[in-house]
């Protein structure tokens, strides 16, 4: 396993996120595959999925949107088949290279980096 991540810290309060929007993403990036997780206050335990979406960032700064509605749900690493993404009560973000993809499927891109 392994990865490279950074997340929001105080994870309390919704973000306020709305059903049926998206996040954008500004950012320049190395031609990698990485993943953008979204928390609820409860899924830090890993009792309920969390929601992960993956994306490429092209060398050159550009701003990616993100659909909520295609989030993919996980619970401790695998699909959460059914579950529902309520925005509203998303309180955290988080930013990784990974091991896996949003789907669970090894990640093409992951291999050793300067970090």
């Amino acid at each position: 396993g392994g990865f490279a991540s950074c997340r929001t810290l105080g994870d309390d309060a919704p973000l306020g996120l709305r059903t049926g929007g998206a996040l954008l993403v500004d950012a320049a990036g190395d031609g990698m595959r990485y993943k953008v997780t979204l928390h609820t206050s409860d899924s830090w335990s890993m009792r309920v999925p969390s929601w992960s979406y993956d994306f490429i960032a092209a060398g050159e700064r550009a701003t990616y949107r993100m659909p909520l509605a295609d989030f993919v749900a996980s619970r401790q690493g695998g699909a959460a088949k059914g579950a529902t993404l309520d925005a509203q009560q998303v309180t955290g973000i988080g930013f990784s290279l990974s091991l896996y993809t949003a789907d669970g499927e090894p990640n093409p891109d992951f291999g050793p980096g300067p970090f």
